[in-house]
């Protein structure tokens, strides 16, 4: 497997028991790991995402989508939060002061909309009852608070652990890689 495809496969298996720990031991800390992994988070800046070219309502989503995935974790368990700080967390140093106020418009759009609401702390949050309209808006759907979340990738997880989901994308690059390119 390509060394791309082994730091992808080892990116999310580690995703995943981050956010499994944080729905079992429901702590401040086990989410704090969480806060701290970009891979989650829509706005940040790496090679595969990046916020620095998004119009105010691309910005707007993204900010949209990781106050959703909050609020998905937080009914799934996680004793998840989203501190102001977190919007700028996952950017460079040099692009911070930049994006910073046009993270900071989108925030007051989004709260003068009635979208998002800041609890007594100062976290970020979907507002009650707009729940659906944030989703509808951002393009992010996430399933009912007693639906099972789980899928293929967890299902692997569970039988082999690390080793079976990297061997499993193993199989699936060499299979990419000799597929005729269309």
């Amino acid at each position: 497997m390509s060394s791309l495809m082994s730091d992808i496969a080892r990116e999310m298996v580690a995703s995943r028991v981050l956010i499994r720990d944080a729905r079992q031991q429901q702590t401040e800390a086990s989410w704090e790991a969480v806060l701290a992994f970009p891979s989650f988070w829509s706005l940040r800046h790496d090679d595969l995402q990046s916020i620095i070219h998004c119009d105010e309502t691309e910005l707007s989503k993204c900010v949209l989508e990781d106050l959703l995935f909050v609020d998905n974790e937080q009914r799934r368990g996680s004793a998840a939060f989203y501190p102001p700080s977190q919007a700028l967390r996952h950017l460079p140093q040099r692009i911070r002061y930049e994006q910073s106020a046009r993270l900071e418009k989108a925030l007051s759009s989004l709260r003068e909309t009635g979208w998002i609401v800041a609890d007594p702390k100062g976290d970020l949050s979907i507002a009650p009852g707009r729940l659906a309209q944030a989703m509808d808006f951002s393009g992010v759907y996430f399933g009912d608070e007693g639906e099972d979340d789980s899928d293929v990738f967890d299902g692997m997880m569970e039988a082999g652990g690390e080793a079976l989901v990297l061997d499993v994308l193993e199989d699936l690059a060499a299979d990419l890689a000799s597929s005729p390119k269309v």
